[in-house]
């Protein structure tokens, strides 16, 4: 699914990447997530008793992504219920916490825009995570950073099967296209 994932987003299809742009991008893709992690784990692990909001989101993922959370989020309020892929927190695939920590385990680059990673994140156990990232330039930065375009969990069988960015559109989707039982009889 990551890959499917990443082929799907990736640009530069016609360049092919030489054998050291392949080895530098992955060693920016690595450093990056780390970093982002870094940053994850020492907040979750400094505030276990704290609800103080905290700005990931906004920090770490591409605006395409921020945004489908954003919508999801906005319908959600407006009829009153939490959608479900925002009722637990991404970062750390769960409600609770205790203490967390994250290994990067493999990196499949894509194009030079586009990158899998795969993580291990230890919150309460064990759990794999797919992380699609994207090379790209958010409102006040100078130049092009990665950022995570979509969090993929594996199924039961640890294929990767779900898709956070997809069930947002889903959702999204669903409650837009919907017709309110009115509507048919009131339009023109």
């Amino acid at each position: 699914m990551i890959v499917a994932l990443c082929l799907g987003a990736c640009g530069d299809k016609d360049k092919p990447l030489k054998p050291q742009e392949r080895h530098a991008i992955r060693m920016q893709v690595g450093l990056r997530v780390t970093e982002i992690y870094d940053e994850v784990c020492r907040w979750y692990n400094s505030h276990v008793d704290s609800y103080e909001k905290n700005s990931f989101d906004e920090y770490y993922l591409t605006p395409d992504f921020l945004k489908l959370r954003n919508e999801a989020r906005s319908i959600g309020a407006k009829k009153s219920e939490i959608p479900a892929t925002l009722d637990y927190d991404h970062w750390i695939q769960g409600q609770d916490y205790a203490q967390v920590s994250v290994s990067v385990d493999s990196i499949l680059i894509v194009s030079r825009d586009t990158a899998g990673v795969w993580i291990t994140l230890n919150n309460r156990g064990v759990r794999p995570l797919g992380l699609l990232m994207v090379k790209t330039s958010r409102r006040d930065d100078r130049e092009a950073n990665w950022f995570i375009d979509d969090f993929v969990s594996p199924d039961e069988e640890g294929n990767y099967a779900f898709s956070e960015k997809e069930a947002l559109k889903e959702y999204n989707n669903a409650v837009t296209t919907a017709h309110h039982p009115y509507q048919t009889a009131l339009s023109p």
